[in-house]
């Protein structure tokens, strides 16, 4: 079943494009959903002018075979404006791979789950962690160990420091009952 798009204009002016229930807002924040970014790229996809952007003839990749027309007819449509790079740069965030074409005049991008007719997989696309991301995790779940050892060092020093303290306690009781008591004998002389 071929889904149809519907282009329509938010009470702001923007434009909208939907498939079937699915909105893509051309002013919504994509950085919170990822996803939202995807079905921009693949609503754009299906509107472009096929000289400007259009699927490959297999559908497993998509070229952008004119920059300028593309910046300036998709990317200040669906993207605020970025400049294509920019868009590269995104979309390889997003683990698609990027070819030039050996003419140099266009850009083939392709992903394993984005594929034309494919729109169910396009929620599961999301932006490739991060390198430093992962090596901060790595750093939180190391100092979270050692804050646990820490811990459980402090829990034992606790005990032997009360278990010392318990120690030289009895030692004064025990010296105390321990020592003769000393009387003084006062002699008188008279």
């Amino acid at each position: 079943m071929e889904r149809s798009l519907m282009p329509s204009v938010n009470r702001n002016g923007s434009v909208r494009k939907s498939i079937d229930s699915i909105e893509v807002s051309a002013t919504g924040s994509w950085s919170k959903h990822p996803q939202l970014y995807m079905q921009r790229v693949y609503c754009a996809l299906e509107t472009s002018r096929k000289s400007v952007a259009t699927w490959t003839c297999n559908g497993t990749a998509f070229a952008v075979l004119d920059i300028p027309a593309f910046e300036q007819e998709i990317l200040t449509v669906y993207f605020k404006g970025i400049r294509f790079h920019s868009f590269a740069r995104i979309l390889n965030g997003y683990g698609f791979k990027r070819a030039k074409r050996k003419d140099g005049t266009a850009y083939d991008f392709q992903h394993p789950q984005f594929r034309h007719g494919n729109w169910k997989n396009l929620p599961r696309l999301a932006p490739k962690r991060k390198p430093v991301e992962e090596v901060m995790e790595k750093r939180v779940e190391d100092l979270t160990i050692l804050c646990g050892e820490l811990q459980k060092d402090l829990k034992e020093m606790r005990q032997e420091i009360g278990r010392l303290l318990q120690e030289e306690d009895e030692e004064e009781q025990s010296e105390m009952q321990q020592e003769p008591s000393q009387t003084t004998n006062y002699s008188t002389t008279s």
